[in-house]
Formats: structure tokens, sequence, C-alpha cells
């Protein structure tokens, strides 16, 4: 039996699920299916099941997947740059995952609405971003680096309310310059008491 090289394992596993989140993002979750995914890979739906043993698996483990890159982006974020660069950076961050993939973005909100494990799993990572969001506005107000004396909870709720409409605003074409001016208004007014401008 041939010797399967280190990694070979982990780098297909890699391409099956880039090839499902492509696949979602053009045709939509519910075309998608696993011979299609297999052909864009360049694997047997065979060998396509080793890995996943079917549809829901695939996309739970996608859906974990983009989580946990999530997280450990935020928490890089949030140790190496000021409060107020790490708002620009998440600012960025979201609209190249939205506009990179604007249907999976939609898709998993749809799923959500429907598949009980998958909303506790979104509203699981939606809690732990809050709550990692919470404590480095905590430390900003402890520093001075960030002037307002909210609670920090309702303040990082502030700010993953606004993080989600800006998805959706995004997902609907919205102008990003014109966005990014907004975000950034609304999180000097409330991080650093300073004004917003203009309209």
């Amino acid at each position: 039996m041939p010797r399967v090289a280190p990694g070979y394992k982990e780098d297909v596993r890699r391409r099956i699920m880039e090839a499902a989140l492509e696949e979602v993002n053009e045709h939509g979750l519910q075309a998608l299916r696993m011979e299609d995914v297999a052909a864009r890979v360049g694997i047997s739906r065979a060998t396509l099941y080793n890995y996943f043993s079917d549809k829901e698996t695939l996309l739970k483990e996608l859906l974990h997947e983009m989580q946990a890159e999530g997280k450990a982006v935020l928490e890089d974020i949030c140790l190496e740059k000021s409060f107020k660069d790490s708002l620009s950076v998440i600012f960025e961050l979201m609209v190249l995952s939205v506009k990179k993939m604007p249907g999976v973005e939609a898709e998993l909100f749809s799923i959500a609405s429907r598949t009980p494990e998958i909303q506790q799993s979104m509203h699981t990572a939606y809690d732990d971003a809050r709550a990692q969001l919470s404590e480095r506005i905590k430390e900003g107000q402890d520093t001075g680096e960030i002037t307002s004396r909210g609670d920090p909870l309702r303040l990082a709720d502030i700010v993953m309310y606004a993080f989600g409409g800006l998805k959706q605003a995004t997902i609907l074409g919205s102008d990003t310059a014109v966005l990014k001016e907004r975000w950034s208004a609304m999180t000097d007014m409330i991080f650093f008491g300073e004004e917003p401008k203009g309209d």
C-alpha cells in the first residue's frame, strides 16, 4: 500500500472545504451537490465521502472552520494593535469576507434559521466574539485608551449589532467607502467621545 505524504489528507480536506464554499457562493446551498464538490477538487465522490459522510457534515465543518478562523483573527488583531486600529482592521476583514463570498454569508443565516444545531453554533460563536470584544474594551478602559466609561458588554453589543448591519449592507451592495466612514464615525463616537462629522 502506498504511503501518504505528511499533510496530504489535511490538504485534500482543505481543498474540499474551499470547493464547497465556492459552490455555495456560486450556486446556493440548495444546489450544493457532493459530486460537484468532488469534481471541483478533482477527486472521486468515494474519496470525498472518506472525508465527509454527507452534505450536512460538510456544512457543519465549514461553519466550525469559519468560526475558528474568525476567532483566531480577532485574537491576533486585538493583541497586536491599538483598539482604534483593531476596529479599522475588523471592518476591512468583514468587508473582504463578505465581498469574497457574499452568497455564503447569506446562506449561513438562511441555514441557521432552519437548523437548530447550526443556529446554536452561530449563537455560540457570536457570544464568544462578544465576550472577547468586551474583555478588550475593558482593558482599553483600564489603560485610558478608550475614553467611554460605558459597560463593556453593552458596548460590545453595540459593535456586534453594527457589525451585523454592515455585513448585511455589504451583501446588498452598499458602497464600501461610505460604510467605512460610518463605521469609523460610530466607533469614534462610542469609544472615544468624538462627534461624527457630515451627514
